[in-house]
C-alpha cells in the first residue's frame, strides 16, 4: 500500500481462508511485537512488515481451526480491496 500501513482499523479488506474469500475489516489492533526484544507494544495500526495481534471482523461466518491445530484451515491472508496486494497473513 502506498501509505505504508498494512493493517488499519476500519479499512475494508478481502480475507481469504483456504478456498473461501469474504470481506471484512480489522476491528482493533491489540499490539505490535518488537522483533528485537519480543516486547508487546501498544499501537493502533500495523505498518508493512510489522508483527502484531488484531481482532478481525468478517462479513460472513466462516469455519476455521486454531492455527496450532491445523495450519491449512487456521491461516488466512488479508488483501487490500483497492490494490489487490496482500497486506497481512496468519
Amino acid at each position: 500500500m502506498d501509505d505504508g500501513i498494512a493493517a488499519q482499523p476500519g479499512r475494508q479488506y478481502y480475507i481469504k481462508l483456504a478456498t473461501k474469500t469474504v470481506t471484512g475489516s480489522v476491528a482493533r489492533v491489540l499490539f505490535r511485537t518488537d522483533v528485537n526484544t519480543l516486547e508487546k507494544k501498544e499501537t493502533r495500526q500495523l505498518a508493512l512488515n510489522e508483527i502484531g495481534r488484531c481482532e478481525v471482523a468478517l462479513s460472513a461466518a466462516v469455519a476455521f481451526d486454531p492455527y496450532k491445530v491445523c495450519k491449512g484451515t487456521g491461516s488466512f491472508i488479508l488483501i487490500d480491496r483497492l490494490t489487490n496486494v496482500t497486506v497481512g497473513r496468519e
